[in-house]
C-alpha cells in the first residue's frame, strides 16, 4: 500500500478524541466512586452516596467538556515542543553538513545571491517605473499635449510628427477646452548663474504662472509663480536651496543673479518634486505675458500638460481638442493648415521611451534567474547522488522517508536564507 503521512496523521488525529474522552469517563467514575464508598462508610444510604456524590461532583457534562478542552490543550503543546525540538535539531543537523562542505554552500549562496539579486533590482525598478505614481496629487488626470504636423493631406489627427505648440495655440486650446480644469506649458532652457564670485550654468525651466497649482504642488518655503506677471522671480529646487545656498530658510526673498539679471527668489520646492519631462530642472522661472514668442502663431515651443476633469478619460479629452484645432486650422490655415493634437497620460509618457528597455531586462533577469536555480537544482541533485549511502543507513535504522526528506529541505531553506541575505546586500 502507497505510503501516504499527512494521511495517516489524518486519521491519527481523528482516531485520537475516543480514547481522551474514555480517559476523561473513566477518571470521573473513578473520583464519584471513591467519594460514594467513602459516603457509604460514614453510613449513608448507597443510594444517598450515589446522589450526595453526584451532587458534589457537579454538572459532569459542563466538567468533561472543560476537562476535554484542557486535555487536548495539553496534548496540542506537547506536539508543538515536539515539532519544535525536531526543528531545532534539523537546523543543527544542517548546519553540522554546511559546515563539513564549505565549498558546496558558498557555491549555492553566491549563484542564489547574484541571481536573486539582479532580478529583485530590476523587478523594483520596474515596479517603480510601472506602478508607483507621480509625485502628484491625483496623478491620473494629468496629461501631456503635443500638436501633430500631418504627413500628408487627409491623414487622421491622431497621426503625424509630433512637435512643440505655439503660446497663441496654447491660449486657443486653454479657452476651447472644456474637459480640462487646467492647461499649462513649460519650457527647458539653460540658465547663467552667479553666485558670489562662481558662474556656472544649470537646467531651467520657464513655465506659465500656473504651473505649480497645476500639478498640485505646494513649496516647501515660500510661494509658486502665481501672479508673478511680468516680475523677475523664481522657484528653485529642494536640491538647489541644500547644494548652494545652504538650506538656509531665509533664502525666501533673497535675489539670484539669473543670464545677468537680478531674480527674486519666491518659493522653495518640497524635496519630493520631480518632474520627468522637463529633466532635472533647478530653476523655475515665469513665462511674462509679454514674451514675444506670445504673438506668434508660427513659433512651436511651448509644451503643455493639463489635468483632466472629474471622469473625464484622455480619449474625450483628445476628441475635443482635436475640434478645437480644426476650428484653428480653418481661422488660420498659413500656421495650423494640416495640425492636430494628440493626448496621452502623463505617466505613459514618462514610462514609455523606457518602457521597452524594461521589459527587455526583466526577460534577461528571468532567464538569469532560472539558469541560477538550474545549476542549484544540479549541484543538489549530485549531492543527492553522493548521499545515497548515509540515506540508505538512515532509512535502516528506523528513520521515516518524511524525516529524512524534511532535513534535507531544511538544509536548502537555510542556504536560501544566506543567499536571500546576500542578494539584499
Amino acid at each position: 500500500m502507497t505510503d501516504f503521512p499527512g494521511l495517516r496523521r489524518i486519521f491519527r488525529l481523528a482516531a485520537r478524541r475516543p480514547p481522551i474522552e474514555s480517559e476523561i469517563d473513566e477518571e470521573m467514575a473513578f473520583h464519584l466512586q471513591s467519594r460514594r464508598d467513602e459516603l457509604i462508610r460514614q453510613g449513608v444510604a448507597p443510594s444517598d452516596a450515589e446522589a450526595a456524590a453526584r451532587r458534589e461532583f457537579g454538572d459532569t457534562e459542563v466538567a468533561k467538556v472543560e476537562l476535554g478542552r484542557l486535555q487536548r490543550s495539553r496534548i496540542a503543546r506537547s506536539e508543538r515542543s515536539e515539532r519544535l525540538a525536531d526543528l531545532v535539531q534539523d537546523l543543527r543537523h544542517a548546519a553540522r553538513r554546511i559546515r563539513r562542505q564549505p565549498g558546496f554552500a558558498f557555491v549555492v549562496v553566491s549563484t542564489m545571491s547574484v541571481g536573486i539579486g539582479v532580478a529583485a533590482a530590476v523587478v523594483n525598478v520596474a515596479r517603480s517605473a510601472f506602478t508607483r505614481s507621480l509625485p502628484f496629487p491625483e496623478a491620473d488626470r494629468l496629461v501631456h499635449l503635443f500638436e501633430l504636423q500631418k504627413a500628408a493631406p487627409g491623414e487622421p489627427s491622431s497621426g503625424g510628427r509630433r512637435t512643440a505648440a505655439s503660446y497663441p495655440n496654447f491660449a486657443d486650446l486653454r479657452t476651447g477646452a472644456r474637459t480640462l480644469t487646467a492647461l499649462e506649458g513649460y519650457n527647458e532652457t539653460n540658465v547663467t548663474a552667479e553666485l558670489g564670485e562662481a558662474t556656472f550654468r544649470l537646467r531651467g525651466v520657464r513655465v506659465t504662472p500656473g504651473f505649480f497649482e497645476m500639478l498640485g504642488v505646494r513649496p516647501l518655503h515660500g510661494a509658486t509663480l502665481a501672479g508673478a506677471g511680468e516680475a523677475q522671480v523664481a522657484v528653485i529646487t529642494h536640491g538647489f536651496w541644500t547644494r548652494h545656498l545652504g538650506a538656509n530658510p531665509g533664502a525666501v526673498g533673497t535675489s539670484l543673479r539669473l543670464d545677468g539679471g537680478p531674480y527674486t527668489v519666491v518659493g522653495i520646492l518640497p524635496p519630493e518634486f520631480q518632474f520627468a519631462p522637463a529633466g532635472g530642472g533647478e530653476v523655475w522661472l515665469p513665462i511674462p505675458p509679454s514674451v514675444p514668442q506670445a504673438a506668434q502663431r508660427q513659433n512651436s515651443w511651448l509644451s503643455l500638460v493639463g489635468r483632466l476633469g472629474t471622469g473625464v478619460t484622455v480619449a474625450q479629452a483628445r476628441a475635443e481638442l482635436g475640434t478645437v484645432m480644426a476650428r484653428l486650422a480653418e481661422s488660420y490655415p498659413e500656421t495650423n493648415l494640416g495640425r492636430g493634437v494628440e493626448v496621452v497620460g502623463l505617466r505613459d509618457e514618462v514610462v514609455g521611451p523606457v518602457k521597452p528597455i524594461l521589459l527587455l531586462l526583466l526577460g534577461a533577469v528571468s532567464l538569469l534567474l532560472l539558469i541560477a536555480c538550474a545549476n542549484v537544482a544540479t549541484l543538489y541533485l549530485a549531492q543527492g547522488l553522493g548521499r545515497q549511502h548515509e540515506t540508505a543507513i538512515r532509512l535502516s535504522l528506523g528513520a521515516g522517508r518524511w524525516r529524512v526528506a524534511r532535513q534535507a529541505m531544511t538544509e536548502s531553506v537555510l542556504l536560501a536564507l544566506v543567499g536571500g541575505v546576500g542578494a539584499l546586500v
